[in-house]
């Protein structure tokens, strides 16, 4: 995956004049996310919320780079299966502020978190 993404980075920085542009990572792997932001990448949007990494949030706080936070279900193998929810509101509001708080234990800044509901991922409308 850092294969693939790196020389995209570096070009779109080499193209654009350096820091003209916003650069988003989108991986639930810290390595990835580390090898992206080190290429020049500004964000790291991880889907998973760093559930699936437990590296991700150290990575994030290390680099100093702002992270979105996700809400999702399960894999994206699985998570159309996951679409039951007691209040999708409350669960998915629930969600994301554990996950944030566990990204600040981690060292990650309040201001370098974004809060993504990830409507379309193990949801129903």
């Amino acid at each position: 995956e850092a294969e693939r993404v790196v020389p995209v980075i570096r070009a779109l920085r080499a193209r654009h004049g350096g820091d003209s542009v916003t650069i988003s990572v989108d991986t639930r792997k810290s390595l990835v996310a580390r090898a992206a932001v080190e290429a020049g990448a500004d964000w790291i949007n991880d889907v998973s919320a760093g559930e699936f990494d437990p590296d991700m949030f150290k990575v994030g706080a290390e680099l100093m780079a702002p992270m979105v936070l996700m809400h999702s279900k399960g894999t994206p193998e699985t998570m159309n299966d996951l679409v039951s929810y007691d209040s999708v509101v409350e669960e998915v509001v629930e969600h994301l502020l554990q996950r944030r708080r566990a990204a600040q234990e981690a060292g990650v800044p309040l201001w370098n978190i974004v809060l993504d509901p990830g409507v379309g991922f193990a949801k129903k409308m």
